[in-house]
């Protein structure tokens, strides 16, 4: 492997071996270690959740998910996750609704990406 490939996979960051159980633990341990609390009864928002697996995660402990992306991907939905098909960076949730909201890998995805930030600010609660 020459020196060019090397940066280009190293870059990618440690994340990117991780499954998707791994990778809801890790968002579940940042989250919790910033805000000094357990994910427990929250109502938490999944943007770009891909194949649904890091929401289904997040169904413990009596939390309320909600789920956007551009396509349906999800390999085993639920009635359970609040699922919603969305192409633009609007997000159709009121305002301050959710208590946590995931995006993860999504930010680099989307054409406009300073209404995706305003958009879950909008719908963050206070």
């Amino acid at each position: 492997m020459d020196n060019k490939e090397f940066r280009l996979i190293k870059s990618r960051g440690p994340v990117v071996n991780l499954n998707r159980t791994n990778k809801a633990r890790m968002i579940e341990a940042f989250l919790e270690d910033y805000l000094s609390e357990k994910i427990q009864g929250k109502k938490i928002l999944d943007i770009g959740c891909g194949n649904g697996q890091i929401g289904q995660y997040f169904l413990k402990n009596d939390n309320q998910v909600s789920a956007v992306d551009v396509k349906d991907q999800r390999l085993s939905p639920s009635e359970l996750v609040d699922f919603n098909i969305v192409d633009t960076e609007m997000l159709p949730y009121r305002n301050e609704t959710f208590d946590n909201i995931i995006s993860h890998h999504v930010i680099e995805q989307v054409q406009n990406q300073r209404l995706h930030v305003d958009e879950m600010i909008r719908v963050l609660k206070r």
